[in-house]
């Protein structure tokens, strides 16, 4: 597993966004929006966190803060998103990207 936006960059972007002001909600939508797991394979994800491009706990240059799945897309690396559907009933489905 691995997070589609890595989650030390999730932390550091939450961080900064309170020090500029922002509010619980503000941060928690951008959590929200931004905090997706995906299924790769271990190969993939050490060419996501190792290597002349290392993405282990950044974004790459040019992220446009919209598309949470930019890294893997840059990377070349086809994905398994695991959504949940409720948290109540802990179901959650697979869908191929």
């Amino acid at each position: 597993m691995e997070h589609a936006v890595p989650l030390a960059f999730l932390i550091s972007e939450s961080n900064r966004m309170f020090t500029d002001g922002k509010n619980s909600d503000d941060v928690a939508d951008f959590l929200k929006k931004n905090l997706k797991v995906v299924e790769v394979t271990r190969d993939e994800a050490k060419k996501l966190d190792y290597g002349p491009n290392a993405l282990k706990s950044k974004m790459q240059d040019g992220w446009d803060a919209e598309d949470h799945f930019a890294r893997l897309k840059w990377a070349n690396i086809r994905w398994t998103s695991v959504e949940e559907l409720s948290t109540t009933s802990g179901a959650v489905s697979e869908k191929t990207a």
